[in-house]
């Protein structure tokens, strides 16, 4: 069996997308499993034990070379990944994105069952033969995974799925790789003991795993998590997939399921994760301005963490500019990595962070995807839709009468500027029980 995933952006979107791939894996461990991903989130499906491949658009780039008027080097490789799309029948394709971008790919894939949402955005809903209601008042995560109760039910639309949603990543295997930049991070002076002298490192062959579920499911009619874990795991070895480390299962309220799901033998183990975490990640960045919060109350909140509560803080972000402009301003000493990590080296920065600290962003979705507690600040956008996945996560956020009005520009954004430094560093101190 063929199967077809179209999910292209953004990165919060895929990662919400993951747990409905391991519960695809697990109805159908036989097929052959494809992704279409553009090229911002591509390297979290790198080497992802449940795909067989993944093909990455470059549509945004395409456009522009066509806009400047270079025409052979866009048409020749829009051709060329046309040619890949179409090189295997397809008996399921399933659009996760429902726009028109994501309708084409599925149209042009030429498969026999194509299922998306009902809900017509942009014309989509025209280019399937199988649709599914879209519940807007569900969490993204849930609303990707109606797509497997749909399958699982045959159209009945049975819940029976893994009592937690699975978020797995393949992290890179650059063991050094962290601890080497923030030596060179250090400022003159200043030792790895006095920032907690437990900075992160990438882990070879470790992927994410569960957090606690927002949904249950009836163990009599489904499996366990660990049992499902072990069947993936048994029909991996069947195809040849080869693994090359273990899945865990995060739930950071509860450190005993971490090694016996790990294990997949059901029995109980400590896994001490907490006393491994030195560090607060914060990240300070969005796409949209509305969703930003003041530098100087960036800055302000980085110092009292590093003052008061003795934890080193890393700054993370696509670019070091604007994390340099909340560092300067800032008392105490912090690591800048802005720029200076892939999405899988962020994983593992995150999966071994205290907490991270950061605005409504793919990063926050990353960290509670690696089972890691999040403060999030939230403005113009609904936390009942996109925030933080799972439980033990914190929401700071203003309920004013126009939020959340889901606007990228506004001359007076009070949801986020009247969040104040001393309510977020609460919350902080909340979920390190300081």
């Amino acid at each position: 069996m063929n199967i077809l995933i179209v999910k292209l952006s953004a990165i919060g979107d895929v990662i919400h997308t993951l747990p409905a791939l391991a519960e695809l894996r697990q109805r159908y461990p036989d097929a052959d499993i494809t992704w279409v991903v553009e090229e911002a989130a591509a390297d979290l499906l790198t080497d992802h034990p449940h795909l067989d491949r993944v093909l990455i658009s470059r549509r945004k780039t395409w456009l522009k070379n066509l806009r400047q008027g270079q025409l052979s080097a866009p048409l020749r490789e829009m051709r060329a990944f046309l040619r890949e799309l179409r090189d295997r029948p397809y008996d399921l394709v399933i659009d996760f994105h429902g726009l028109f971008k994501s309708a084409v790919i599925v149209l042009l894939s030429g498969g026999k069952r194509k299922l998306g949402y009902d809900s017509m955005q942009e014309g989509s809903g025209l280019f399937y033969n199988e649709k599914i209601p879209e519940v807007m008042g569900k969490h993204a995560v849930d609303r990707y995974l109606d797509f497997v109760r749909h399958l699982e039910g045959d159209g009945r639309e049975t819940p029976c799925l893994a009592e937690s949603p699975v978020f797995t990543i393949a992290f890179d295997g650059r063991r050094q790789r962290h601890r080497t930049v923030f030596q060179n991070e250090l400022p003159e002076g200043e030792t790895f003991a006095e920032l907690g002298n437990h900075l992160p490192e990438a882990r070879i062959g470790d992927f994410s795993g569960t957090l606690p579920p927002q949904h249950s499911a009836r163990k009599d009619d489904c499996l366990s998590a660990s049992a499902r874990v072990s069947s993936l795991q048994r029909s991996e070895e069947a195809q040849g997939r080869k693994m090359s480390g273990v899945r865990r299962e995060h739930d950071f309220q509860s450190s005993e399921g971490i090694e016996a799901v790990r294990r997949g033998d059901g029995t109980e183990s400590g896994g001490g994760r907490e006393a491994e975490r030195r560090f607060v990640a914060i990240n300070p960045v969005a796409f949209w301005k509305t969703k930003l919060w003041e530098d100087s109350k960036f800055a302000e909140l980085g110092d009292r963490i590093r003052q008061e509560l003795g934890i080193g803080v890393i700054l993370t972000g696509g670019e070091a500019g604007p994390l340099e402009r909340i560092k300067v301003r800032m008392k105490t000493a912090a690591f800048n990595l802005g720029g200076q990590t892939t999405l899988r080296e962020l994983a593992a920065l995150y999966r071994d962070a205290s907490l991270v600290i950061t605005t409504d962003s793919g990063p926050m979705h990353l960290a509670a995807a690696m089972g890691t507690p999040v403060v999030a600040l939230f403005g113009p956008t609904d936390p009942a839709r996109t925030g933080p996945y799972g439980g033990g996560h914190r929401i700071v956020r203003r309920a004013l009468s126009c939020s959340p009005c889901f606007r990228k520009q506004c001359e007076a954004p009070r949801c986020m500027t009247e969040i104040s430094v001393e309510e977020v560093f609460a919350a902080v101190k909340e979920i390190l029980g300081k």
